[in-house]
């Protein structure tokens, strides 16, 4: 039933909440260990620490344990419907939409109106053809500086005007929610606040498309983890391609 609804609701209006999905335990933990992350590349530096927001692209770098928001089960029969069986990760990032004094730069992202799909020529390929997945580790509100969107628009075939007044709404929800979006949704950052608000956006899409950073090469090497078969599919190990005819013909493989 639940999973019905989630459906038309994603066909109908591009959006839909998995509410009480994550324990405010597990939130609070995943924030300590974001807040670590965050202190820590701070000290090195990191042009994602800004004047204005919070970046840590690939949590799982940092953190194995961030394994554990790529792969969800209800997630993944939605998708599964949606996209198709071998779907795949194609970006994972961590976002804090809080002040940041220290921070060292003053350029700040995803303030305009975008979307996270594919386009060809200005025209969009079709709705539908990736997701966004948004775990909301803090609550999202209109105090903690919530991602706007522009209801219906992942409907346009076309990109939207970067900084033009839309109508639009907030996207709000309480801590331990989960959101899946329609990639082709019209969105942006709130304005950055005084109050943290982490949370984690996955982008996902069909196997075919390509992923912003070779997440093979990047855990090949982590001692003592065990990578289970569901995210080695999403993480492309069975969807890159060989190397020459010699090895084989196909890109996908079994796992």
């Amino acid at each position: 039933m639940i999973l019905t609804k989630n459906i038309k609701e994603l066909k109908l209006k591009g959006i839909t909440f998995l509410n009480n999905t994550i324990s405010n335990k597990d939130c609070k933990q995943v924030i300590y260990k974001l807040d670590k992350i965050t202190k820590k590349l701070r000290s090195k530096k990191s042009p994602n620490i800004k004047l204005n927001s919070q970046f840590i692209p690939n949590p799982f770098r940092h953190d194995i344990s961030f394994l554990n928001f790529i792969y969800n089960k209800h997630l993944d029969k939605i998708l599964k419907i949606l996209i198709e069986d071998n779907y795949v990760l194609i970006d994972s990032t961590a976002i804090n939409r809080k002040k940041d004094s220290t921070g060292g730069l003053i350029k700040d992202s995803g303030t305009s109106w975008h979307t996270d799909t594919a386009y060809l020529k200005n025209k969009r390929i079709k709705k539908g053809l990736m997701y966004l997945v948004i775990y909301m580790f803090e609550d999202f509100s209109k105090e903690t500086s919530s991602t706007l969107f522009v209801p219906y628009s992942f409907k346009k075939e076309f990109k939207p005007k970067r900084n033009y007044n839309y109508k639009c709404k907030m996207l709000k929800g309480k801590q331990g929610t989960i959101v899946i979006m329609d990639a082709a949704m019209w969105h942006k950052s709130g304005v950055a606040s005084n109050i943290s608000r982490w949370s984690m956006f996955n982008l996902y899409g069909p196997w075919f498309h390509k992923p912003y950073f070779n997440y093979y090469e990047m855990l090949k090497n982590k001692k003592n983890v065990k990578i289970t078969k569901n995210l080695k599919k999403l993480l492309h190990f069975n969807s890159m391609p060989p190397k020459n005819d010699d090895i084989r013909l196909t890109i996908t493989t079994k796992l």
